[in-house]
């Protein structure tokens, strides 16, 4: 089954190379002096020089939030966090199976429900779909617009969400072998990398959910 939100979704290159050969003084700078026309990442409160550190939104934190924060701080070295608009008892099997084809071991992952708090804490917020996103804001506050993003493209202005368009597909109950699901989702990995090197760079700039909030809106009243 091909993810529905693909469509929408066409960024395929990772900003590493691009920000490679810049020292880190500039990078910050960059991070926290948004250029005209770009929008500022808003930082995790903690210690300076480092870029924020992203919270990973799904909805029970058994699967799609748990795979990217693994994998983010796998692939990085840096931290994040992952937390579910409800909970669950414990990591999606598929996930820890998909996980573990990625070299990552996740089986004592405790699923957490999202708050205010959680949300406070992080420098940004990344969520796994538009409904997602909709509640987070309706629940804890609109405030957090300016820091909260779709992880299927964060980097667009979404056109809509016709469809469930910008819906990360749930692999939890898709039996196919974790070898087939993993080549299907990397994208997903690839992403998350974007994302990390939008986060130390500011490049390339993420949109966040102030920019559309009357379409969530719509979202959270249906």
């Amino acid at each position: 089954m091909a993810s529905i939100w693909f469509a929408w979704s066409t960024r395929k290159s990772s900003p590493t190379e691009a920000r490679a050969a810049l020292p880190p003084s500039f990078l910050w700078q960059c991070l926290r002096r948004p250029v005209p026309g770009s929008f500022a990442i808003p930082c995790l409160k903690g210690m300076p020089g480092e870029p924020p550190v992203p919270l990973f939104v799904c909805h029970a934190n058994c699967c799609r939030s748990v795979m990217a924060d693994y994998l983010y701080r796998h692939l990085t070295g840096t931290a994040a966090h992952s937390a579910g608009v409800e909970v669950g008892e414990q990591i999606n099997d598929r996930a820890a199976a998909m996980l573990s084809c990625w070299g990552v071991d996740a089986r004592g992952h405790r699923p957490r429900r999202l708050d205010r708090a959680l949300c406070d804490e992080a420098g940004v917020i990344l969520a796994m779909g538009p409904l997602y996103l909709a509640r987070l804001l309706l629940r804890f506050g609109r405030d957090l617009a300016s820091k909260s993003y779709l992880f299927a493209d964060p980097f667009v202005v979404p056109p809509g969400f016709e469809e469930q368009a910008f819906l990360v597909y749930d692999p939890s109950f898709d039996m196919r072998a974790p070898e087939e699901l993993v080549r299907e989702f990397e994208w997903f990995r690839r992403r998350v990398t974007e994302v990390n090197g939008a986060l130390v760079s500011g490049r390339p700039a993420m949109v966040p959910a102030s920019r559309y909030l009357d379409r969530l809106d719509a979202l959270a009243l249906d």
